[in-house]
């Protein structure tokens, strides 16, 4: 039925142009990676970093596979803050900016995250 209704249209001289854009990733993991999957969270590192003005909390990944951290909620100064953190790719790590947040140098803050699992 909509191809009757926009060839309709382009006989009485009107055109209706649709255009989609789509991104599909694929991941391909090798075989024989030193541990599994399930143990990415014991080996993610978190670090706040004072910047002259700001802070941030360096996220590392040293392993050989993507994190996707769906929740990630930084508590310090006895205030709990959500974050938002996109994938980071494998053996590298992520700056998140977290405004608002004074902080003095050597002062400890406790992270609580959630990864996304995999369909």
């Amino acid at each position: 039925m909509r191809f009757l209704f926009l060839s309709a249209l382009t006989t009485m001289g009107f055109a209706v142009t649709d255009t989609m854009r789509t991104q599909i990733k694929v991941f391909v993991r090798p075989d024989k990676l030193p541990y599994p999957e399930t143990d990415l969270p014991k080996h993610l590192t978190f670090s706040l970093v004072h910047w002259p003005g700001k802070v941030t909390l360096e996220i590392g990944n040293p392993t050989p596979y993507y994190a996707t951290i769906g929740v990630l909620q930084l508590a310090i100064e006895d205030a709990l803050r959500p974050e938002t953190v996109d994938m980071i790719a494998p053996f590298s790590h992520v700056a998140v900016d977290v405004d608002g947040i004074a902080g003095t140098p050597g002062e400890h803050a406790k992270v609580l995250f959630a990864l996304r699992s995999r369909p």
